[in-house]
């Protein structure tokens, strides 16, 4: 709501028939559900890379003997609402 309302402020249009997303838009900022997936990504990338004191061993799947095999493989947390 605050990044709709800062939208219009820097367009200077307060008109109700104004699409905000268009504003967004044409600002070129991204949605905060975008910043926060990013942030999110960061955060796990600096975990697994030891820069964190985050511990991402419980994440790691278990080893399985195939070709592809790879250590940086993680399984994916879930809750009742979906994919965090």
């Amino acid at each position: 709501m605050v990044q709709r309302r800062a939208a219009r402020f820097a367009k200077s249009d307060y008109r109700r028939t104004t699409s905000v997303s268009i504003l967004m838009v044409d600002l070129g900022w991204r949605t905060l559900s975008e910043r926060r997936k990013d942030a999110r990504l960061n955060l796990f990338d600096k975990a697994v890379c030891d820069k964190v004191a985050i511990p991402v061993d419980k994440l790691k799947q278990h080893p399985k003997v195939i070709r592809s095999s790879d250590s940086t493989i993680f399984t994916a947390i879930t809750t009742r609402y979906g994919c965090i």
